[in-house]
């Protein structure tokens, strides 16, 4: 394996999945279609959130967050492939291949909303208000691989899915929820929860609606 491999795999993945990379002698980052579940969060409010607060403070804040959220997306066997300002978007089933990274990513979200309850119930005082998050989840065939340049190289997830999930996690606002998942994602969780079966929606660039579920 390339060391350049190996040292982008070090900003993505636990210790635990870079030994397991090191003993097969595998590259998990090589540019391939996967099946994979994506998951966006966003903490709704940041903005009113940062105007209230310094910008010392603010970042104390976000990473107060991230840093447990982060945790429970690893902890069930996902990765996070970017931070978005005061959201992020994780992926489970690649680089590392799972069994089932439906249900891991559907924990990690119950975890990270169960999180936030408590969060709000010992929140620090320069917070006025509790603190709310909605989470998109879908499962698609995906490209993941490294791209960029001589200059810059990431490691990047590519595919309808991705798109799927960031607008599911959009409707939460129009919904009123906390997590919404597709069909497929739908299909490989049904039995594991409680779900309620929205209207169906028509989501930008797609001709046809999208059945989707909230938890």
């Amino acid at each position: 394996m390339r060391l350049n491999d190996m040292l982008i795999m070090t900003r993505y993945l636990p210790e635990e999945v870079l030994r397991r990379i090191e003993e097969s002698g595998e590259n998990p980052l090589a540019s391939k279609k996967r099946e994979a579940t994506i998951l966006f969060f966003d903490i709704r409010g940041s903005t009113k959130i940062a105007e209230s607060l310094g910008g010392d403070i603010f970042a104390s804040f976000l990473n107060d967050i991230f840093t447990d959220t982060i945790d429970f997306i690893y902890s069930n066997g996902g990765f996070v492939n970017k931070l978005l300002g005061d959201g992020l978007m994780a992926v489970f089933g690649c680089p590392i291949e799972s069994t089932n990274p439906c249900l891991q990513a559907l924990k990690a979200a119950v975890q990270i909303q169960n999180y936030l309850k408590t969060y709000n119930d010992v929140r620090p005082e320069y917070i006025a208000n509790p603190i709310r998050a909605g989470i998109g989840i879908a499962t698609g065939t995906v490209f993941s691989g490294i791209i960029g340049s001589v200059r810059i190289q990431e490691y990047t997830v590519l595919g309808d899915a991705v798109n799927i999930a960031s607008r599911l996690e959009s409707l939460t606002k129009d919904f009123n929820c906390r997590i919404i998942v597709d069909q497929n994602t739908f299909n490989h969780v049904e039995a594991s929860a409680n779900w309620k079966e929205l209207p169906p929606v028509t989501l930008r660039g797609r001709q046809n609606p999208v059945n989707v579920y909230a938890l």
